[in-house]
């Protein structure tokens, strides 16, 4: 069973668990979710990139309350359907929270929400991301079980625990193992080289050789953290936490040797489990109700590299490509304005530790020193406009959103807007071999 099987059986699993409760219990319903449409080149200006020229997306968020009794659920599910016939998935939350008068129980797949930066900046370093597409990762709950204790107006501590792992399912690879091919259905996947130009001998074909674990052996690694809040004033918060877990996407190293007889090169891939430890601090407060501030620093320290092959480096019969894990700290601030529906948001972000390419395989940092500048709000309570803008001031990539939404009728939202990656054409930053995936583009969604 691949981790993909793993996770519908559980998505179903708990899906039927809560309409099972639902209906069981005189409960009040509530649901939401939209059905869209998005075309991606409406001005016929971008190079149609293929898995980014359309899609469909079907997002639906289902709670439920039980009168007199404190329970509470949340099921949180999203489709995307591509213009190459994929299917991605994303199951944000699927939990059961039961709620006592000074604690609360929680168990599933739930985000754990303890920094702010991580959410913001799509760092990916606690919860696991959407990544549908990069412009607006998102957040996806990881699965476990959450206490939560308030010991006194002043003090609670947050608990969570979990002896099951489930990585980042996106974006996809597909591996054939019969043609040792590895490649993608999504534009945002970064898929190795097809081909190398092997001195003396000409360009051969690359054939991969991938390892590729059962979900039955990776996935019982255990995760445990503790979170605590000191809040001296009732809207004001200093919390401080600790949690050791498997990183969030696995790890690949390669040994790449040349066939005896063709002398293509063959690339044995081994995936491998990280384990990090992070470790951070956050300082919030809720202003006139409707200000929120924070800044947050948090740390990850990457555990043991796994070891080279020995046959590989010492016999020199080939090229041991292993991946070098930095520790990362970042900084962060920021705040956001709500008031009915208008919201606006800035933040800031500086990565204060070094890093260093050393491998073809070392993963770029996503940000380094970066700003955002966001919002939303409605007029004419038929429109809303939003925007979202990130620009780093050490690399010189940025990103650009913005959209404009019609809704005629309370089922019904026709929209226009923007994404668009820019990025020095030379740079080094994460963002430059993402620059061709810009969209102009225009929706039409079913909500309900």
């Amino acid at each position: 069973m691949d981790f993909r099987n793993f996770k519908k059986i559980f998505i179903l699993f708990i899906g039927g668990w809560l309409l099972f409760i639902s209906k069981s219990f005189s409960v009040v319903k509530q649901y939401e979710g939209e059905l869209s449409f998005r075309e991606n080149d409406i001005a016929d200006s971008i190079d149609e990139v293929e898995g980014n020229r359309h899609w469909f997306d079907f997002n639906f968020l289902y709670y439920y309350r039980k009168p007199f009794v404190d329970t509470e659920g949340r099921f949180d599910l999203s489709l995307r359907l591509n213009d190459v016939d994929y299917i991605m998935f994303s199951l944000k939350e699927a939990q059961l929270t039961h709620l006592g008068q000074n604690w609360e129980l929680s168990y599933g797949f739930q985000i754990v929400d303890w920094v702010e930066i991580d959410r913001v900046w799509g760092l990916g370093k606690i919860n696991n991301r959407t990544n549908f597409d990069f412009f607006r990762p998102g957040q996806e709950g990881l699965p476990g079980v959450r206490y939560k204790r308030k010991l006194s107006s002043w003090f609670m501590f947050d608990i969570f625990a979990s002896f099951l792992y489930i990585p980042e399912l996106n974006p996809p690879l597909n591996i054939d193992a019969d043609n040792g091919t590895i490649t993608s259905k999504s534009p945002w996947a970064q898929v190795p080289a097809t081909t190398a130009n092997i001195e003396g001998v000409g360009v051969r074909q690359i054939f991969y050789d991938v390892n590729k674990p059962g979900a039955e052996d990776i996935i019982f690694q255990e995760s445990y953290g503790i979170n605590l809040r000191i809040s001296p004033y009732e809207d004001v918060h200093f919390t401080g936490f600790y949690l050791r877990k498997p990183e969030n996407s696995l790890t690949n190293t390669a040994n790449v040797t040349l066939d005896p007889g063709d002398f293509s090169p063959i690339a044995k891939i081994e995936p491998e489990i990280f384990y990090h430890t992070l470790f951070g601090a956050q300082l919030a407060a809720i202003v006139f109700n409707d200000w929120k501030l924070y800044t947050s620093y948090y740390t990850s320290i990457p555990g043991d590299k796994p070891e080279d092959d020995p046959e590989i480096i010492n016999n020199n019969i080939g090229i041991g490509i292993s991946v070098e894990k930095f520790r990362e700290e970042y900084v962060g601030a920021g705040f956001e304005y709500h008031v009915e529906e208008t919201m606006f948001g800035f933040s800031f972000l500086s990565r204060i530790s070094d890093f260093e390419k050393t491998s073809l395989l070392d993963k770029i940092p996503r940000w380094s020193q970066a700003i955002n500048i966001s919002g939303k709000w409605s007029f004419w309570e038929e429109f809303q406009a939003q925007f979202d803008f990130k620009y780093d001031t050490l690399t010189y990539d940025r990103l650009y959103m913005a959209s404009i939404d019609w809704r005629p009728h309370r089922n019904w939202s026709i929209g226009t807007g923007f994404d668009i990656i820019g990025a020095p054409a030379n740079g080094e930053g994460y963002w430059v071999v993402f620059r061709d995936n810009d969209s102009i583009f225009a929706h039409l969604k079913y909500l309900f």
